[in-house]
């Protein structure tokens, strides 16, 4: 996944937040479940981890 593009004045505050959890495939399917949207993923990143990108609009 690209970097998001930086903002203009006015689009609010951006951030990302890391979390580990012991079976992400396991995490996102309980997440999509929930109605939360992954933007890709679980892959196996080429360094060995096993990530995930989810959405979620707070606003």
């Amino acid at each position: 996944m690209e970097p998001a593009k930086v903002g203009h004045g006015g689009d609010g505050a951006r951030f990302q937040f890391t979390i580990q959890v012991p079976d992400v495939d396991r995490v996102c399917d309980e997440l999509e479940a929930r109605g939360v949207t992954l933007l890709n993923g679980p892959i196996t990143r080429s360094w060995g981890r096993r990530t995930a990108w989810i959405w979620t609009d707070i606003r």
